[in-house]
């Protein structure tokens, strides 16, 4: 039994050790085309490196741009590997650190920075700035966010009118955790013409929103009230936002 211990624990060594120099290329017949996209790989499984990354979303392919792993040999002894991600596509980028199981991915250490454009896949609207996420961990499972502890905060921000390009300023929505599966969401404004304040939920894929929108100066800028008006309800203060529903897997 002993010497059957031994070389196993052996054979796993030299797995292991072999790794070191699989092509990191020769993953990619493995992957699914329809989530994850990869073009120009290079380096090794442990170190490696693609020059053009594209990950599925429900409004279709988000580009990624050049992306780069290093993973942790030994994380791979416990059937949870653990990497370190990093992404680079002109001012956008991403930096984590990535816990894989069969349908659980646990990030740490989160930072990053994305255009504000990309939000026009999932709102009808042409929208500026940079959106930045900051997230001590988040835990996705079987598709769902289970939890996390972190902001997003939206800088910049802009609204492409009929006429012209409206400031909106700069916002935030503070993250945490307060049940099982629950998210609790807090969003204000730092700064800008544009007053917003209110809540919202997300359990699994159950979401819950209650805003309160109001303009800084009332009746400045005619066209973001109409605008408002078309989205949200008329209130004692301004506006209210009201929606909940599921979201799509």
């Amino acid at each position: 039994m002993k010497r059957l211990g031994l070389g196993a624990a052996v054979a796993l060594l030299l797995t292991l050790l072999a790794m070191t120099k699989v092509p990191a290329r020769a993953v990619v017949p493995f992957l699914d085309d329809e989530q994850l996209r990869l073009s120009g790989v290079s380096g090794t499984v442990l170190d490696g490196h693609a020059a053009r990354a594209m990950v599925q979303t429900p409004a279709g392919f988000l580009h990624l741009g050049q992306v780069s792993w290093r993973l942790q040999l030994s994380s791979l002894l416990t059937f949870s590997p653990r990497l370190e991600l990093r992404s680079d596509w002109g001012q956008q980028r991403l930096s984590a650190q990535a816990r894989l199981g069969s349908e659980r991915m646990s990030l740490s250490e989160v930072d990053a920075r994305i255009d504000a454009g990309v939000l026009q896949q999932f709102v009808p609207a042409d929208l500026g700035g940079q959106v930045s996420a900051l997230f001590d961990d988040l835990v996705i499972e079987q598709q769902q966010v289970q939890s996390a502890n972190g902001r997003l905060v939206w800088q910049d921000a802009s609204w492409r009118a009929s006429t012209g390009v409206r400031s909106l300023g700069t916002y935030v929505a503070t993250i945490e955790s307060s049940t099982a599966e629950q998210l609790e969401i807090n969003v204000e404004t730092l700064a800008g013409p544009l007053q917003v304040a209110g809540t919202a939920t997300l359990q699994g894929r159950r979401y819950d929103l209650d805003l309160q929108l109001a303009p800084a100066v009332v009746g400045s800028d005619p066209e973001l009230e109409r605008a408002l008006s078309l989205v949200a309800s008329p209130s004692e203060n301004g506006y209210r936002l009201r929606l909940d529903g599921e979201l799509q897997p």
